[in-house]
């Protein structure tokens, strides 16, 4: 045979010769033929071997050498790894070795965990868990779960925003408990000014609920110039009883140190109960920045501190 020889390959289901690759391997390739549609691969023979042959019988073959495997072994004869791990670290799953794309959560083994292009994967995998969960009623009572997720996301990349609107129409399903709507709001509070979306829906919150604190923070986290003049006047209206100049004060610790001036107002020798509280919050915000929300497993909300430069 000539070395320009070429000899044409039949389609061992239907023995057209009308075939090209589809698919390169290592070893050879993997065929399509164009007359019945049926799928083949090269192998170590040289001859080529039906697909849906393969999968009947059990089999697989080798990317690399082409050598004829059961489907669950590990290695092939030549020692070739046939399986590998899925780098997703929210998978971890064993799939074929020559594959490059998960066949259980679509991740592509090239995109490294904890690189920018990861995150945003992992972000259009939770707001596509989020979607799920709230179309699916069995699962509503758990969508904290792609909540944190979410939050997980924004606390290692500092990506989140475009989940922003899928937040807040969650919050108001009225479906949501409360536990994970304080989830859903700490979400939101962690996010910032990312999150200005959100500042309508609390300012109304604000006016129908005045004495909900929570929405009052989740804002000052987002918008402090709205929070500002509200505590200023909260404090000043107290006087020397603190009862709501206490949340007042506090809610000032989420804004961060620009509120630090106006608190300095309030602060002086004769400045009472009130003054010593103002003091301290500054004294705190001073030492370690501002507060930020955060809620444990069963949905309660608490809080921690967050050094920044402002």
């Amino acid at each position: 045979m000539a070395s320009h020889e070429i000899v044409p390959l039949k389609c061992p289901s239907c023995g057209s010769a009308d075939t090209g690759p589809s698919k390169p391997l290592a070893f050879g390739a993997e065929f399509t033929c164009a007359k019945c549609g049926g799928t083949s691969v090269l192998i170590i023979n040289r001859a080529l071997l039906p697909v849906d042959a393969l999968q009947r019988s059990g089999d697989q073959v080798c990317a690399i050498c082409g050598r004829v495997a059961d489907r669950k072994a590990r290695f092939c004869q030549d020692g070739h790894k046939l399986v590998r791990s899925c780098i997703n670290r929210d998978c971890g799953k064993e799939f074929a070795a020559h594959h490059q794309r998960c066949d259980y959560c679509g991740w592509p083994q090239e995109v490294k965990p904890g690189t920018p292009k990861a995150y945003e994967l992992e972000l259009d995998s939770a707001l596509a868990d989020l979607s799920n969960y709230v179309e699916r009623e069995s699962l509503f009572q758990y969508v904290d779960q792609p909540l944190r997720k979410i939050l997980k996301i924004r606390e290692e990349s500092g990506l989140g925003k475009k989940a922003v609107a899928s937040i807040l129409s969650l919050l108001q399903d009225k479906r949501l408990s409360w536990s994970n709507k304080n989830v859903a709001w700490c979400v939101l509070a962690r996010m910032g000014a990312d999150a200005s979306e959100a500042i309508p829906l609390l300012l109304q919150r604000t006016r129908e609920f005045p004495d909900d604190w929570l929405c009052w923070q989740v804002l000052a986290a987002i918008a402090p110039q709205e929070v500002l003049p509200h505590c200023r006047k909260m404090i000043e209206a107290t006087g020397r009883n603190l009862d709501h100049g206490v949340l007042a004060i506090e809610t000032t610790a989420f804004i961060g140190k620009s509120a630090i001036p106006m608190l300095g107002e309030f602060c002086g020798m004769f400045s009472g109960k009130r003054g010593e509280i103002c003091q301290k919050t500054i004294n705190e915000m001073t030492e370690k920045g501002r507060k930020t929300l955060q809620s444990d497993s069963e949905g309660s909300v608490g809080y921690r501190w967050l050094r920044t430069d402002d």
